[in-house]
């Protein structure tokens, strides 16, 4: 996902859910694109932790992205 699809689908969101502070919003949107590389890290991280959140999750091979 790039900059540009995450800005589109900020756009739907009313003013009044952030408070008007656009500011705010550019970086949340600007935070959530430089976090984006590290997600799927975070959740085999969350997945191998000892709280076992997803017991039927069983290992497979991993697949390249395309």
């Amino acid at each position: 996902m790039d900059v540009s699809e995450i800005w589109r689908m900020a756009a739907d969101i009313p003013e009044e859910w952030y408070e008007f502070d656009s500011d705010g919003l550019s970086r949340l949107v600007e935070k959530l694109y430089k976090r984006r590389a590290i997600i799927r890290d975070l959740i085999t991280a969350f997945r191998t932790s000892c709280r076992n959140p997803f017991p039927n999750w069983t290992a497979s091979p991993q697949v390249a992205a395309a």
